[in-house]
């Protein structure tokens, strides 16, 4: 089968696209357990240092909103390009096997039951959890500012933060377009 796949073009594109689908999931998850790292030594530093350093609990929750929203945002860049590819690999799907064999989900004959397989999205469910960690750290970061004594250095790691969130939020799209589209 191999054979036969080399020596046709579309569907050696076709095997590339695919190849190209699963490197780009198989990255949303790497990306996932690098912030789940990041996050989780957050909470524990902030749940060890809120009682009796309230200005470094402050800062250490600061950084975890940081990476947080780093996390949702870099989901949803992944998943952006997951459909890209999955989208291509559907399309040449079509043309090189003239229907949609492996991309189409059958449905069982009976219905889900309780333990049984259920329509959600995986990516989808982790670019929620994500979302989730930015706002339990939003109201992290008001406990410890209220709890903090609201001296300079407090202030200036408030400021630097919302300032910092601002520039990625706006700085780090994508600029490069394809075909007319961003």
């Amino acid at each position: 089968m191999r054979a036969v796949i080399d020596e046709n073009p579309q569907q050696k594109s076709f095997v590339g696209a695919v190849d190209i689908l699963k490197v780009e999931l198989s990255l949303f998850w790497q990306r996932s357990i690098f912030f789940w790292g990041f996050i989780a030594a957050s909470f524990i530093g902030y749940g060890v240092l809120i009682r009796d350093h309230k200005e470094l609990a402050l800062a250490i929750s600061c950084f975890g909103l940081t990476c947080s929203l780093a996390w949702t945002l870099i989901n949803r860049a992944s998943k952006r390009w997951h459909e890209n590819w999955l989208y291509k690999v559907q399309q040449m799907e079509r043309v090189v096997f003239g229907s949609d064999t492996f991309s189409r989900l059958d449905e069982p004959d009976s219905p889900s039951t309780w333990w049984g397989g259920w329509r959600y999205s995986v990516t989808k469910l982790t670019i929620a959890l994500s979302d989730f960690a930015v706002l339990i750290w939003i109201a992290l970061v008001y406990k410890a500012a209220i709890a903090s004594t609201l001296d300079l250095y407090s202030a200036a790691i408030l400021v630097v933060t919302v300032l910092y969130l601002l520039a990625i939020l706006f700085g780090c799209r994508s600029k490069r377009r394809i075909q007319g589209k961003e």
